[in-house]
């Protein structure tokens, strides 16, 4: 389900039926608990057999023998371990307006709205089913989206499976290269639209969504190369130009 662009922008939350509200955590929501762990939290929520190895320290081992595990397979792993479904709890607990425990016995987090009566206030449940989904919103309202990801055991003919190969291949490397471009650090947005941005500075900033925080930048951008390209054509004329071009949707 992909969100729509008014409510991602909504600083309200989002009622995920069977389940809970979540929302887009404010700037001064992930200050409180620090970038480092926000960012901890996105990459548990992004779900996969790298995040799991990684924090049982074996992570050498799982790219050396290149091992594919399904969605199931890695979320049953996630939960077997205490330590990490109580990781997943804490992350959950940041994202939803209910509470969030994990309930060892059915292997799934109760959504509940008093910690003290947990058993009459259930309301929902985030378990094998459904965790794909959820996490999938949660991350959208934090301006992520997962990347497409393949079951090799599906794909039978060898070229295909080459040709997706390249592709996963392809991707981890493009992935490789913003996480380590410092120009998309956080802090570093944050800077940039509170500087630039013509209503929006250090001391209400910290009142935006994460995903306001992105759009905005983005708009920035967009406008920028929009002023450069206007004021070429007021300069030397262009008909191709588009004066509306600044209007466009950018949520794509």
């Amino acid at each position: 389900m992909r969100l729509d662009y008014f409510t991602l922008l909504s600083p309200t939350s989002f009622y995920i039926e069977n389940v809970g509200n979540i929302f887009s955590p404010k700037l001064k929501d992930i200050s409180k608990i620090g970038i480092d762990v926000y960012n901890f939290y996105i990459s548990l929520l992004l779900f996969n057999p790298k995040t799991y190895f990684g924090i049982i320290g074996k992570l050498k081992e799982y790219e050396e023998n290149n091992i594919e595990l399904t969605s199931q397979e890695t979320y049953e792993l996630f939960v077997s371990s205490e330590y990490i479904a109580t990781l997943l709890q804490n992350a959950f607990n940041f994202f939803f307006i209910q509470n969030v425990v994990f309930y060892q016995e059915e292997k799934c987090f109760l959504v509940a709205k008093d910690l003290n009566d947990i058993k009459n206030t259930v309301i929902g449940v985030i378990n094998v089913s459904n965790y794909q989904y959820v996490t999938d919103l949660i991350l959208q309202f934090n301006n992520i989206h997962k990347s497409e990801e393949y079951d090799m055991n599906k794909i039978k003919s060898k070229k295909a499976l080459e040709i997706v190969k390249k592709i996963q291949k392809a991707k981890k490397q493009i992935k490789s290269q913003k996480e380590n471009n410092e120009n998309v650090d956080l802090g570093n947005i944050v800077s940039v639209v509170a500087n630039k941005h013509p209503s929006i500075n250090m001391t209400n900033i910290y009142d935006l969504t994460i995903y306001q925080l992105w759009d905005s930048y983005i708009r920035l951008i967009n406008n920028n190369i929009y002023n450069i390209q206007s004021t070429n054509m007021a300069v030397w004329g262009n008909k191709d130009f588009d004066i509306s071009s600044w209007t466009k949707k950018i949520d794509n």
